[in-house]
């Protein structure tokens, strides 16, 4: 997805909607499987959390 929002020819990338749509997808894969609260655990998320 990053690679697309970054692709050279603009109109190659996706919309809005379409990046919605697709974090959506990945937000509910996430929660259904509980992984997504590893990411909590990540040491650079707690130096993320600081520097907001």
């Amino acid at each position: 997805l990053i690679d697309e929002c970054w692709h050279s020819e603009p109109v190659v990338r996706p919309t809005f909607s379409e990046i919605i749509t697709r974090l959506d997808k990945v937000c509910c894969n996430c929660s259904k499987q509980g992984w997504w609260k590893d990411t909590f655990k990540l040491p650079w998320y707690g130096s993320l959390a600081l520097n907001l």
